[in-house]
């Protein structure tokens, strides 16, 4: 049983001990690249919510018209 209750005292001074590191390396480099690779999804995505906006515009009538207007 005395073993038993010094194992917990042991592993807690040992975490303790180390020193609180930045992540690796390798962490920083995958959360750097997710996170850029977010910022170009997000871009991504209001490139196409604008031209769903212009397709829209080109199909309504207002739109038709418009383009009527530059053929003919």
């Amino acid at each position: 049983m005395e073993e038993l209750q010094q194992s917990p005292k042991s592993c807690d001074s040992a975490l303790s001990s180390q020193p609180i590191s930045r992540p690796p390396s390798a962490l920083r480099l995958a959360r750097s690249e997710l996170h850029s690779r977010r910022l170009e999804l997000s871009q991504r995505q209001k490139i196409i919510l604008r031209e769903r906006k212009v397709l829209d515009y080109f199909r309504s009538p207002q739109g038709r018209r418009f383009l009527q207007s530059q053929v003919g």
